[in-house]
């Protein structure tokens, strides 16, 4: 019969996946908190920023420039982590 030659669709599983990819509680707020992270994140590296372009930094603080350095990168890692996270978590939320 025709009806044993098309397939069901497996209607559960689909289900069951669509239900495992939901935020749960913390990830929730985590996705919450995040742009404002982000925010205060982009606001420390405009500063290290504004330091390290600063001639007299040069001058007068030498000695804490591969800090300084070491710092802005570590802030545009967290940054870039920062965004991937929101990322993933916007879209499992269908957001």
């Amino acid at each position: 019969s025709l009806a044993a030659a098309r397939p069901t669709p497996p209607a559960k599983p689909h289900l069951v996946k669509a239900q495992r990819s939901r935020l749960n509680f913390k990830e929730k707020s985590e996705l919450e908190e995040l742009p404002d992270l982000i925010d205060g994140l982009e606001t420390a590296l405009a500063e290290l920023e504004s330091v390290l372009a600063d001639p007299l930094t040069y001058r007068d603080r030498r000695e804490e420039i591969s800090v300084l350095t070491a710092q802005t990168d570590a802030l545009r890692s967290q940054i870039e982590r920062s965004f991937a996270r929101w990322e993933t978590l916007s879209e499992r939320s269908g957001s």
